[in-house]
């Protein structure tokens, strides 16, 4: 007697089933007795499993995951049945972890790192001689049957679900052998990339309108919003008032009070570490349409990384709403006029000198906002009746003319237009200014405040007399 083997095998066919059957001679010719034939001993039948198991992940789920969150690695490993019949069902399958091999690693600055299995992540040159692309696979400590041939599998190695570092983006791949014999099937690996764990919050900041100041309208709010790994994923907008006590927030078509709102901004770059947001909606017309008399908001910006991670505190804006106007006179011409029969006289005898005049906002607002006042005061004299025309005040000459000039004038509250800029003459040299004799003046205000209210125009008259009176 002696051992032999068959070194012609065929191309076995995956999931199929073969019998081998083995039969001696002996030198003189005699073949074995079938006597002597015995199952599983003279032959031999087996089922050809040539295709690795499946194997998929639970915990992270998928690439492009972005969390908070981190724990243990978890997942499936199925080696598919090969179904003969409705009443067998065979494979080499899988058992338990060993079934199953599990790769962690994050890349940054040029160098890749391992999770070394037990404490840290780590590299070659750092003392792990194993954390490389070929060495670096473990099989999970926790394994679950669920059937003949699958399971769940869990990664705890190490401790790994406390060992996360923040601010990293990993890739995390895991494979499947079976139990074929002589070689296991080894699937290739199930990798998922850009697994990005991070644990700062994002900054969303409001640039318009900006802080503590007046507008008499807000067309867009708009801000910047920074984080620091992972990237921007949205800025949630709280836009209020109170009034008489109430809150009253913007839920996108309307301000409701009691209940907290917000609304979403448009950011101008997903998933970028520096972006801006800006929020601009046609229905919030109390910004617009210059109907809110006076009213203070609030805007609160929230704003959340692809991680979840949100600001809560966020940052705040606050500003004033102001459609009042603010009003304006003359004090002079009608003060030192000499009044005859109700009408205010001036002239060569009682020079006009200069004209002066105060203004008011009707404002007061709040502490910390500039005060409220107003930022320029302008006025001009116009010639009544037929032909009105304007004094251009000697900037092209001395002359009426029909442009609508107007002169800003020194001073806000109290103000003062100098009588050498209505001529260019010496103070109270009137004589060759032309001004008609006996037609009546008008000295116009309008006033401007902060935000850009302009007051309506108050209208002061005096009469210019220039003749000499004679007697018989």
């Amino acid at each position: 007697g002696g051992d032999w083997s068959v070194v012609n095998l065929p191309n076995f066919e995956d999931r199929h089933f073969y019998t081998m059957v083995s039969s001696a001679v002996d030198k003189a010719g005699n073949p074995q007795s079938q006597f002597f034939f015995a199952v599983n001993n003279s032959s031999v039948s087996f089922y050809a499993d040539k295709a690795a198991p499946a194997i998929t992940f639970n915990t992270p789920p998928s690439g492009d995951y972005y969390t908070k969150s981190m724990a243990n690695v978890t997942g499936l490993v199925i080696d598919p049945n090969i179904v003969l019949d409705p009443n067998m069902t065979v494979s080499a399958g899988v058992s338990g972890g060993a079934n199953v091999l599990v790769q962690v690693k994050y890349f940054e600055a040029g160098t890749t790192y391992y999770w070394d299995g037990s404490n840290n992540f780590n590299t070659p040159g750092g003392g792990c001689p194993n954390c490389t692309e070929a060495l670096a696979w473990e099989s999970p400590l926790g394994y679950q049957i669920n059937g003949p041939s699958s399971g769940s599998w869990t990664y705890s190695n190490g401790g790994i679900a406390v060992k996360w570092l923040p601010a990293k983006n990993y890739t995390i791949a895991a494979r499947g052998r079976d139990n074929a014999y002589p070689a296991q099937n080894i699937s290739s690996s199930f990798t998922i990339a850009n697994v990005v764990y991070d644990l700062s919050w994002p900054t969303a900041t409001v640039t318009g309108p900006s802080n503590l100041t007046p507008a008499k309208a807000v067309a867009l709010t708009s801000g910047t919003v920074l984080d620091n790994f992972d990237g921007v994923a949205s800025v949630a907008l709280v836009i209020s008032y109170v009034q008489a006590g109430t809150s009253y927030y913007w839920n996108g078509s309307t301000f409701a009070a009691g209940a907290y709102q917000s609304v979403p901004a448009v950011v101008a770059a997903p998933g970028s570490v520096n972006t801006t947001w800006n929020y601009t909606d046609a229905d919030l017309s109390d910004w617009t349409n210059f109907g809110i008399s006076y009213r203070e908001y609030i805007v609160h910006a929230v704003a959340a990384d692809r991680a979840g991670n949100v600001h809560v505190a966020g940052t705040t804006s606050t500003f004033v709403l102001d459609n009042r106007v603010p009003t304006g006179t003359a004090t002079r011409p009608t003060a030192n006029a000499l009044v005859t029969s109700g009408h205010n006289f001036y002239g060569p005898a009682n020079p006009l000198g200069d004209i002066l005049g105060n203004s008011n906002d009707q404002n007061s607002y709040p502490a910390g906002y500039p005060t409220a006042e107003a930022s320029k005061v302008e006025a001009r004299i116009k010639r009544d009746g037929a032909g009105s025309l304007v004094w251009n005040a000697c900037q092209s000459g001395c002359t009426w003319t029909g442009a609508d000039i107007w002169q800003t004038v020194v001073g806000t509250s109290s103000w003062n237009y100098d009588i050498t800029r209505i001529t260019s003459m010496p103070p109270n040299a009137f004589n060759g200014l032309g001004w008609d004799s006996n037609r009546r003046m008008s000295v116009e205000v309008r006033v401007t405040d902060l935000v850009g209210n302009l007051s309506t125009l108050t209208t002061q008259y005096f009469t210019w007399d220039a003749v000499l009176p004679t007697s018989d």
